[in-house]
Order: structure tokens, then C-alpha cells, then sequence
């Protein structure tokens, strides 16, 4: 990335492409449901049904990170990193 974007030392552009990432594939997701109810078979079961998962899925996504963060700092034994 330092070939496209100059940052200072210490700055991060992981984090804002991530967030921005992340729009991005929950906009695209939501689109997609309503597509795919509107060309899927007639039911009306379905809407419920994709809700539902979508919105399992979502925060799923949303609470991955922290899952992810508080299994390592666990498996750390309950240290703070200290990056100083």
C-alpha cells in the first residue's frame, strides 16, 4: 500500500478500507435478498425465512471481531498488549 498512499509512520489504512469493506458486502447482501425474492419461487415462507438468516448472518459479521479479539486475549492468558 506505501506505493499508492503516503502515510505517516504509526498510521494504519487497514482499518478504513475494512470499515469501508464492510459496507460495501452488507449493501451488497441486502440488495441481493430482494432479488432473490423477487426471482425465486413464490412463497410465503421464504421472506421470513431469508430475514431471518440475513439477519443472523449480519451479526454474525458484526460480532466476529470481537469474538476473535477476546479468544486471543483468552489464549494470552489475559495479558494487554503493550506496543510501546
Amino acid at each position: 500500500m506505501s506505493a499508492l498512499v503516503k502515510l505517516p509512520p504509526g498510521e494504519d489504512l487497514q482499518e478504513p478500507m475494512a470499515i469501508v469493506g464492510f459496507g460495501l458486502l452488507c449493501n451488497v447482501c441486502y440488495t441481493l435478498g430482494w432479488l432473490t425474492e423477487i426471482m425465486g419461487k413464490k412463497s410465503t415462507t421464504y421472506g421470513p425465512y431469508m430475514y431471518k438468516a440475513g439477519l443472523y448472518l449480519t451479526l454474525f459479521a458484526v460480532f466476529l471481531p470481537m469474538i476473535i479479539h477476546i479468544t486471543l486475549w483468552v489464549q494470552r492468558g489475559f495479558t494487554i498488549l503493550d506496543f510501546t
